[in-house]
């Protein structure tokens, strides 16, 4: 094959955003549409170049390509959108029950969201696979939460000369941790944004509800509260809005057009969130919601200006 199309169609690639196998399936199948061409023209009497030249430009715009092989393609089955939707609806089910203070539940659930995980990465990273890496990096998010208390009082107590070893061996192994956090997802969303920013959205659009929750219980007493009718009251409001955050990864994964997916994270995040915080402290005033609807989305396009800043520190897709 020809450098120029081999160039034409490495640049369709980069446009795609659709799953590994997908992409190498539409890659092969154009490459022999090329090939056809190439003879097609060459038996009108065409040079070599020339053949290669008119094939390219009875293709079209490698934009416009990606765009119509996207659309085909990005649409996944129900069972695709179920499984992306599954664990929203497990964790709902989780604070539904009451049972996300058991930790012989909680350690349960984490393995099958690592180990599902693992398996779907393995398997070319099918587009269901980020909801579950999702949900497979918020304990470090809630441990982060757990640990900075005691971090700081630590920090506290040595810099009141209080220096035990045990204390600064503390205080080290919760920093390594805080480091292998900020490492762990800083290496995940570059690995996803590679393939579409988008797709860091849909991992990522349950964090600030997450964060919502550990911020009320905070002001209620905090997670380690022994008081179970404070530790449970916003468990429905929770449920309820990860159920909506599932029904919205499902629509994700069904719908054709990528402005269509934008659209149904980028509208139903922020009620998801605004409706979390009516439910928990009543109606805070159309300012503070229109406030919290504005942090959500600014949280749910983050990744794709990251993506433009990426892109543009390595001047080109190709090289991105």
């Amino acid at each position: 094959m020809s450098i120029r199309i081999k160039d034409f169609l490495e640049e369709l690639k980069s446009y795609l955003k659709l799953d590994p196998l997908t992409e190498k399936q539409i890659i092969k199948e154009l490459s022999t549409y090329f090939q056809d061409k190439m003879e097609e023209f060459k038996g009108k009497g065409l040079s070599e170049n020339e053949a290669i030249r008119a094939a390219i430009e009875s293709f079209g715009r490698a934009r416009n390509i990606a765009k119509l092989a996207y659309q085909a393609h990005s649409s996944g089955s129900f069972t695709d959108a179920l499984l992306a939707a599954l664990p929203h609806f497990l964790v709902a089910g989780l604070f539904a029950s009451h049972l996300w203070q058991n930790f012989g539940v909680l350690m349960g659930m984490l393995i099958v969201f690592v180990m599902v995980t693992l398996f779907g990465w393995w398997i070319g990273r099918p587009r269901w696979i980020y909801t579950w890496i999702g949900y497979s990096l918020s304990p470090s998010v809630i441990g982060t939460y757990l640990m900075i208390p005691i971090f700081n009082s630590t920090i506290s107590e040595l810099a009141h000369q209080d220096v035990s070893m045990q204390k600064i061996w503390i205080a080290l192994g919760i920093f390594l941790f805080f480091v292998f956090t900020v490492w762990i997802f800083i290496y995940t969303i570059i690995r996803v944004i590679r393939r579409d920013w988008i797709l860091v959205t849909l991992m990522l659009v349950h964090l600030p509800i997450i964060g919502g929750w550990l911020l009320t219980l905070e002001q209620k007493g905090g997670l380690l509260n022994a008081d179970l009718a404070v530790l449970h009251f916003a468990n429905v409001p929770m449920a309820i809005t990860l159920l909506v955050l599932g029904l919205a990864s499902a629509s994700f994964i069904r719908l054709r057009s990528r402005p269509m997916k934008v659209g149904a994270l980028m509208i139903i995040g922020p009620i998801a969130l605004s409706l979390f915080v009516y439910a928990v402290i009543g109606y805070p005033g159309m300012l503070r919601l229109l406030g919290v609807s504005l942090l959500m989305l600014i949280f749910l396009l983050a990744p794709a200006l990251l993506d433009m800043w990426l892109t543009r520190f390595f001047r080109n897709r190709k090289a991105w």
